[in-house]
């Protein structure tokens, strides 16, 4: 399920005849006054739609063990790889065969690049796949991942071992934008309505925890701990920046 503008530039060829013809005159050289609009409406442009990266909103889940649990493995869409980042998509891998118990054994991120086209927060062609973090695994993966255009992720469902307190599989939500002109009115878009990718490993028994970001506000990183006796995730979190309209 894994699911990309142009600008005159005055030449130095071009300097040498505005220079005659402001010898001969405008209309000698049949020159036609510039306007504006096009640099203004490509600075408006890229002006539009940013990621606040100064206020970070963290949701979690904790199975509650702290025994023999790591620090923190993340992947940080805007601490490492820039504004505009956001996250597009997780691959999710099974725990080694074998094992009886089922659970995420390996959690790669994506960060997929958004930009201002015209007013519209859409995504550019470029994406980033790094690795959150790893224990014995078994291959493939399977990926669960945002649709193009103006979706963004927005929250995560978590299929866990509420007993036991692990990671077993995960669903990735993800929302709408709406138009412009509500956020020119200055409201906010409320998330009463998340879309859901499928959950990646197919483990529907165990109990769903869900977490989302808040209203107007987009997954930028993926952190977890896991247990260095089983690999198993113990805690999990998500970190939401607001997405905002200039």
């Amino acid at each position: 399920m894994t699911t990309t503008m142009s600008r005159s530039r005055l030449t130095g060829f071009g300097t040498s005849v505005a220079l005659a013809c402001l010898a001969l005159g405008a209309v000698a050289c049949g020159e036609v006054p510039a306007t504006t609009a096009s640099e203004d409406t490509t600075n408006t442009r890229s002006a539009l739609w940013s990621i606040d990266n100064t206020t970070l909103d963290s949701k979690s889940w904790d199975g509650g063990s702290d025994s023999h649990l790591t620090g923190w493995y993340s992947v940080g869409c805007i601490d490492d790889y820039g504004d505009d980042y956001i996250l597009g998509g997780l691959k999710v891998y099974k725990e080694p065969s074998g094992n009886a118990d089922n659970f995420v054994a390996r959690l790669d991120a994506t960060c997929r690049q958004y930009e201002d086209f015209a007013g519209t927060y859409e995504p550019t062609s470029v994406e980033k796949t790094a690795q959150v973090f790893s224990g014995n695994y078994r291959s493939p993966g399977e990926t669960i991942a945002v649709p193009g255009g103006g979706l963004y992720a927005a929250g995560m469902n978590f299929n866990v071992n509420a007993s036991d307190g692990y990671v077993k599989d995960i669903q990735l939500l993800y929302v709408q934008k709406l138009p412009d002109s509500n956020a020119l009115g200055g409201a906010t878009w409320t998330y009463d309505v998340l879309f859901e990718t499928n959950y990646a490993l197919g483990y529907w028994t165990g109990t769903e925890i869900h977490r989302q970001c808040p209203d107007q506000s987009v997954i930028t990183s993926v952190s977890v701990r896991y247990s260095t006796n089983n690999g198993k995730i113990r805690q999990i979190k998500f970190g939401c920046r607001p997405l905002e309209f200039h």
